[in-house]
């Protein structure tokens, strides 16, 4: 497998998804060699079929870097598109130097394709490529090179793998693909990492967004539906975690539509806090203009917080007991906000079947439906 991101430097769900998938893979008994750019702070195997194979002279940058002014995209840098390239060579000789006999080659986004269809070709074994999203879905302007990488993976992978019905349907409208080689094979939650905590008396209600600070996932939507909640709830309190290109945006926004004293900007946080995070909440929204999939969504419903989500999101095709809203109606994404925050027995009715649709969607059957995709490109 060649992935990107892997604890403890995780950036988003790419990360996430990657771990998890390769540690119930390893605990249904699939041997794994994991190839990693290597990172500062050196991973840990999750489980004995899992070995991890750093490369590289190290990568410094997440899933999509950080803005670099001037550059083809405000969401990626340079060192980003060097790291890449050095990966695909660097993974490829140490294939070949550790003699390993691979039954098959899986690969995710974009950011791992090139690397993925030059194991295919040297070693002569089936390619699965996991696509998380696309430039379609992360830039208003797609970026043609990484889209053209995107195009070029799907059309090569022996099977493609999609993290929704939603994003199915992406790869066969934006790149032609053949829908007889995608499977859907929607990610999961550890539900026993976010069981939700007592987290007290509180003068405050919380509203939480979480994600990365892009157009993409919505955040200006989401400060200008608290500026209409914070018309009628003088108490309730916005919080945005996250970082990203937008940030100074949306301090000045928040400036702007006077809600700066009841908007806290929290930056990135680790995994370890984002789980308390999450419990400490009362409402957690997701107004993301395209969300291929959206675990975040998960890991709120896991701990018990109510949920509004996007309709444009692949995770709404799962959460089958949160609120949905389209991503540009502020009006009804406040009105929603509202209601969970002024009726307690909603909200409690909310997170109780959240939780037990979380507790249904465990990595355990993500991994045993991609090992069917394994068996369907060997033949078994």
């Amino acid at each position: 497998m060649l992935g990107w991101e892997f604890p403890p430097a995780i950036t988003g769900g790419l990360g996430v998804h990657c771990f998890e998938l390769v540690s119930s893979l390893g605990e249904l008994g699939i041997k794994i060699d994991l190839y990693l750019p290597l990172q500062k702070s050196a991973p840990v195997s999750p489980h004995p079929n899992v070995k991890i194979i750093q490369v590289g002279g190290g990568v410094n940058v997440g899933a999509y870097g950080h803005a670099s002014g001037g550059f083809a995209s405000d969401n990626y840098s340079r060192d980003l598109i060097g790291a890449i390239e050095d990966f695909a060579r660097l993974s490829l000789s140490a294939l070949k130097a550790s003699g390993t006999r691979y039954d098959l080659v899986h690969c995710h986004d974009w950011l791992t394709i090139s690397a993925g269809i030059m194991a295919q070709r040297a070693l002569g074994i089936p390619l699965v490529l996991t696509m998380h999203s696309t430039e379609y879905d992360r830039n208003p302007v797609p970026w043609s090179w990484i889209s053209g990488i995107e195009s070029l993976g799907v059309k090569t992978a022996d099977r493609t793998i999609a993290v929704s019905g939603k994003m199915k349907g992406m790869l066969v409208e934006k790149f032609h693909a053949d829908d007889g080689r995608i499977r859907v094979v929607y990610n999961g939650i550890d539900i026993a990492k976010y069981r939700r905590k007592d987290s007290g008396i509180r003068k405050e209600k919380l509203v939480l967004f979480l994600g990365r600070l892009t157009h993409q996932k919505g955040p200006e939507q989401f400060l200008r539906a608290a500026e209409k909640v914070h018309q009628y709830d003088r108490n309730a309190r916005f919080l945005v975690v996250g970082e990203g290109g937008l940030l100074p945006r949306l301090i000045s926004l928040s400036i702007e539509l006077g809600i700066a004293d009841r908007v806290s900007f929290w930056g990135f946080v680790p995994e370890n806090e984002k789980r308390s995070i999450y419990s400490m909440c009362d409402v957690y929204v997701m107004p993301s203009v395209s969300e291929p999939f959206g675990i975040s969504a998960l890991e709120a419903m896991a701990s018990g917080t109510p949920c509004i989500i996007s309709k444009n999101s692949g995770v709404s095709e799962i959460a089958r007991n949160c609120l949905l809203v389209d991503f540009w109606d502020i009006d009804e994404m406040a009105s929603q906000i509202l209601a969970l925050l002024r009726y307690p027995a909603m909200s409690r009715v909310m997170s109780a079947h959240e939780m037990k649709d979380a507790a249904r969607l465990g990595w355990q059957e993500t991994a045993r439906k991609t090992i069917g995709v394994y068996n369907e490109v060997l033949g078994k």
